[in-house]
């Protein structure tokens, strides 16, 4: 019940109180509904296989997923303040910085912007990620910043080289194999 109380004065004088009480089971059932669907979309972002992070328009983190100490060996709090690029390999930054400028400049809704690179893990190792990344709005519809999934790819990574060399050596023989024929 939420009760709302006022003093009632007639000629300057107190003469009662005013009450009126209300049904509040809608609303606290609607808080309660709205605590568990939050209490489970914290369940499932922290618990995903990709690492999920929020910058602001300039890039810094501003919010990252526990998933990142699983996927890449860090702290949330290691990272939150940084900026993405100072985490990423310095040959793949240029990448980075186009990444996070064009999601600041994206203007459809539904559009994301991706880019592979390699970021770094606290004990100095690198780590093949994608990154999916798309705007975020403020109330106001201006971009406040840009939410990014991210995936290791290292196993991807590592096929693709692997099928480059195979195909290299293919080359390399067949080539050889004309020229000796010659």
């Amino acid at each position: 019940i939420d009760i709302t109380s006022a003093p009632v004065v007639s000629d300057g004088a107190l003469v009662g109180v005013a009450t009126v009480f209300d049904d509040a089971s809608d609303t606290e059932r609607g808080r309660a509904a709205s605590e568990q669907q939050w209490a489970a979309f914290q369940l499932i972002i922290q618990n995903t296989q990709d690492v999920i992070l929020r910058t602001d328009p300039e890039g810094v983190v501003r919010w990252v997923s526990l998933s990142i100490d699983r996927v890449l060996g860090w702290r949330p709090a290691d990272v939150v303040g940084r900026w993405l690029v100072d985490l990423v390999h310095p040959d793949d930054r240029g990448a980075v910085e186009s990444l996070v400028a064009r999601v600041a400049g994206i203007t459809d809704d539904d559009a994301s912007e991706g880019a592979e690179f390699r970021m770094a893990t606290p004990d100095g190792d690198w780590r093949w990620m994608s990154d999916s990344a798309r705007a975020l709005r403020d109330r106001d519809l201006a971009v406040s910043g840009g939410l990014h999934a991210l995936r290791d790819i290292g196993d991807e990574v590592a096929a693709r080289e692997a099928l480059a060399q195979s195909e290299e050596r293919y080359r390399t023989f067949a080539l050889g194999s004309l020229t000796a024929e010659a």
